[in-house]
């Protein structure tokens, strides 16, 4: 079973072997020294995800209680001492020459044969993972549906930096979509510059219902030279699940007292009230370096590359489909059969066509079209 910083490490290191992420930036990320980021290297190609665990897991040891021994002192327990708490039948098994073994032994045996009568189980245990030394080296996206304000659900996406706990950007949306993800990192680039990593859960990755086609997000951060890695637990991405508990405790009863009802009203209070105001005095943390990983960004086409891209073969006639609609290439630029119209969705809804990067005049074709040529 992975830890959560098992996890970590397994998914950044994949990313180094596959050249993919600079062993710098990892041994950064991971707290270790670059030499250890060879011998993580040496040890993933060896034995892949295994080289996260000791050599001796799973080994018997030479000194192991037998069998025989074991399920005696386990009859013991539920014969005679059935109503007893297992600290307690430790101490008795000494009456009776039974108490080889330590108790901590007895309590896994215990728990093995699922015989814990007397005890309340315990919280599965995740131990934290230390935050990321620099702010922009790691951000958190997820988002959250709720009645955020008035009495419409709505769903709030957001980025948290790993490092200092900020709230680079956060807007609220009708759903968290390929385009609204787009935008919240688009934002983020504009305003701080472009970070190194972006954790998100694989929620949608394959096609689910949230966040349909992730996968051109990830090609969008590809071209800012972002890496995505995948978190496969909640407890994997903690610090972001304990973000919303913060925004769902604090800020859905002040954006009631101070009477948001709508959308506009919403997005204003959070970005240009709540987040300076009452979110980042009281939860923004110093981070271990005071050096930031932001890069300033000097592309001006972000709204070319955060947008949704979609492919249709043009047909002989010079038409092709999209959105149960057929469209006419309405000026003439050579025979397109066959060659792909790249259609792109922007973040307001809006639609172009183009070929070879080259916009294309077209009309919707409706049959009287055809008819006046």
């Amino acid at each position: 079973m992975f830890t959560q910083k098992d996890q970590l490490k397994f998914e950044i290191i994949s990313k180094v072997v596959a050249g993919l992420i600079d062993s710098k930036l990892a041994a950064q990320a991971l707290h270790v020294s670059y030499r250890t980021i060879g011998r993580y290297k040496k040890g993933f190609l060896k034995k892949g995800s295994t080289f996260l665990f000791h050599g001796n897991r799973g080994r018997t040891s030479h000194n192991a209680t037998s069998a025989e021994v074991k399920e005696k002192i386990i009859n013991q327990l539920i014969e005679k001492y059935f109503d007893f708490s297992i600290s307690h039948a430790w101490e008795k098994l000494k009456e009776d020459d039974l108490q080889i073994v330590g108790y901590k032994t007895l309590l896994r045996w215990c728990h093995e044969k699922k015989y814990i009568k007397r005890m309340r189980r315990r919280k599965k245990i995740h131990r934290m993972r230390a935050r990321m030394p620099r702010i922009g080296m790691m951000l958190l996206m997820d988002g959250s549906y709720d009645s955020w304000y008035g009495n419409q659900k709505s769903c709030l996406i957001a980025a948290v930096d790993d490092a200092n706990n900020e709230i680079p950007y956060a807007e609220f949306f009708d759903s968290e979509s390929t385009l609204s993800c787009m935008k919240v990192i688009q934002k983020i680039i504009e305003t701080k510059g472009i970070f190194d990593i972006l954790y998100v859960d694989k929620a949608g990755v394959f096609g689910g219902n949230k966040r349909q086609d992730f996968c051109q997000v990830e090609e969008a951060c590809k071209v800012m030279g972002i890496q995505i890695i995948y978190a496969h637990t909640a407890e994997a991405k903690g610090r972001i699940e304990r973000l919303w508990r913060t925004l769902q405790g604090r800020l859905i009863p002040e954006m009631r007292l101070a009477n948001i009802q709508t959308r506009k009203q919403a997005n204003k209070y959070l970005q240009e009230y709540f987040l300076p105001n009452e979110y980042d005095p009281k939860f923004i943390k110093t981070p271990t370096s005071n050096q930031s990983n932001y890069k300033v960004n000097f592309r001006n086409d972000l709204k070319e590359i955060f947008c949704k891209k979609e492919y249709r073969t043009i047909k002989s006639d010079q038409t092709f489909n999209y959105a149960s609609d057929t469209y006419l290439i309405n000026k003439f630029m050579g025979n397109l059969k066959g060659k792909l119209v790249q259609i792109r969705t922007y973040q307001d809804g809006s639609i172009q066509f183009f070929w070879a990067d080259k916009i294309l005049d077209v009309i919707k074709f409706d049959g009287r079209i055809s008819e006046a040529a």
